[in-house]
């Protein structure tokens, strides 16, 4: 959805408030959680962050289940973006653990 409504980084704030308003609930729960496990490993509190990623798997999951085609295609780069946060997160604190 992102790539219809932006065409340059003026219009980035727009669209996440755009976003924000019109985004699924769950989603906004999902970024909400991973905003969290973001925060907790930066003060590095990494078994919080870990649930909280366990959260968000299992949310995501939820989500997938849901969600009939058309759900999934609107929101398709929303959700890969979270998918790729989630990565870098699970990284982030496999990185920590050494």
């Amino acid at each position: 959805m992102l790539r219809y409504l932006v065409n340059n980084k003026d219009q980035l704030s727009e669209y996440n408030s755009f976003a924000t308003v019109h985004m699924p609930e769950d989603l906004l729960r999902l970024s909400e959680l991973l905003s969290e496990a973001k925060a907790l490993i930066n003060n590095e509190v990494y078994d919080e962050a870990r649930q909280r990623i366990r959260d968000a798997k299992e949310l995501l999951e939820q989500i997938r289940n849901r969600w009939d085609a058309v759900m999934a295609r609107l929101y398709a780069d929303e959700v890969n973006e979270i998918e790729e946060l989630l990565k870098r997160l699970e990284d982030a604190l496999t990185e920590n653990r050494r």
